[in-house]
């Protein structure tokens, strides 16, 4: 009882860590807010958020795009639920989500338990009991008491400027992500990436829970869904069994609910020249490589003519 009540003193305390996510957030749904008439909203992890020239898409497609990704620490429903707070009727929302999201088992992570104590009460509150408690299970002392230490204070933005949204472009995106400028922390985990694990290729429950639920609310919310690869660095296991069996059940899932997937996931994994700091991240040739390759498969499937 007392931990509860020592969570529930703290909630709305704004961590430093959460301040770049919320600031993110801000600025990709104001951007989204003003634009009048439909447009394109890409929902995923930062796989999207370091891998898209959205002003590119404009160009190609003829309709306004907003880059709505920010972290995929935020979890699966998190980011599916925050997005249907810029989506409107005739709009059209792009899933280049990460492959650990179709293992996912629902737990809400580091990140995910930070950012809604801090920054995102009102959604923390409105999640059923057990949810709740879940949340609260999953906070660690540090966390607990950063929380009650930074009561009253606001959160700053981390001393790393690449978090800061004058790195976004007018359509959400990052640029400037040139691979000579990372740190020797940055190139260390560069160079020992390692491939996404598959445990089973059957897609978990509670993914196929959520989306389910996400994709009823965009059919009676008339927006369009459009599934599509991440791109994950390339390795050889990608090829492997398991790998493949569970690529063909996520298209096979999307195809059953009606919903296109366009893209082949081999072709969108890159060689290690073209990624930034992870293994998810895309440098500036990798953005370039991926931008060019969507609006071809799109073209092709008569998406956006």
């Amino acid at each position: 009882m007392l931990w509860i009540a020592l969570i529930h003193l703290q909630i709305g305390s704004k961590t430093n860590q959460s301040a770049w996510i919320q600031n993110y957030f801000e600025y990709k749904e104001s951007r989204a807010l003003a634009i009048q008439g439909n447009k394109v909203i890409i929902i995923s992890g930062s796989n999207s958020l370091f891998g898209f020239d959205s002003t590119t898409l404009e160009e190609e497609w003829g309709i306004p795009v907003i880059n709505g990704a920010v972290n995929a620490g935020l979890g699966l429903q998190y980011i599916l639920d925050r997005s249907k707070r810029i989506l409107r009727r005739g709009d059209t929302v792009l899933l280049p989500l990460e492959y650990d999201y179709y293992q996912s088992d629902g737990m809400p992570t580091v990140v995910q338990v930070d950012f809604l104590l801090s920054r995102d009460a009102s959604y923390f509150r409105e999640l059923p009991l057990l949810e709740k408690l879940i949340v609260v299970s999953r906070t660690s002392f540090a966390r607990l008491l950063e929380g009650l230490l930074r009561m009253g204070k606001e959160g700053s933005l981390p001393l790393d400027g690449r978090l800061s949204t004058e790195k976004l472009n007018k359509c959400g995106d990052l640029i400037m992500l040139d691979s000579a400028e990372l740190t020797e922390s940055q190139r260390y985990d560069l160079d020992h990436a390692l491939p996404v694990q598959i445990e089973d290729p059957q897609l978990s429950s509670t993914y196929v829970q959520t989306m389910d639920i996400y994709l009823g609310w965009a059919e009676r919310e008339g927006v369009n869904v459009v599934a599509m690869p991440s791109s994950p660095m390339y390795f050889e296991d990608y090829r492997l069994e398991g790998h493949v069996e569970t690529m063909k059940n996520i298209k096979g899932y999307f195809r059953q609910h009606g919903i296109p997937f366009v893209g082949d996931p081999l072709g969108h994994m890159f060689e290690k020249k073209y990624y930034y700091d992870s293994a998810y991240h895309l440098n500036d040739k990798g953005i370039k490589r991926r931008t060019e390759l969507v609006i071809d498969e799109f073209e092709k499937a008569g998406i956006f003519p």
